[in-house]
């Protein structure tokens, strides 16, 4: 889902104000939304490096990656599935829970 026209306005307004202030390092997103990638274009300005978090197997292309600086994924599964497909080079960061907090065992 993408923002409305003045939420997305309203967002880049404040990730303006905070930058200014902050100057961050990095910026995390998730999400293809165009916000998202608006706000990855202007932190890029500022010098700070993208992040993108991607956990789940839902883009078909990788134009938005292309945004990014970095790309994590939660498993090598997602790792794997990723450089296969898209050829999108990204980095494993694992859960810190343990697997048992996660794994559903009855479906």
């Amino acid at each position: 889902m993408n923002l409305a026209k003045y939420e997305s306005i309203a967002y880049l307004l404040e990730l303006n104000r905070e930058c200014s202030e902050v100057q961050p390092d990095i910026y995390m997103s998730y999400g293809g939304y165009t916000t998202s990638i608006q706000a990855a274009h202007f932190t890029k300005k500022l010098g700070a490096r993208n992040v993108f978090f991607l956990c789940n197997h839902s883009y078909n292309n990788n134009t938005l990656f292309q945004s990014f600086d970095s790309i994590i994924v939660p498993s090598e599964f997602t790792r794997s599935y990723y450089s296969r497909h898209l050829n999108v080079d990204s980095t494993v960061i694992p859960p810190i829970m343990k697997e048992r907090q996660i794994v559903a065992h009855d479906r």
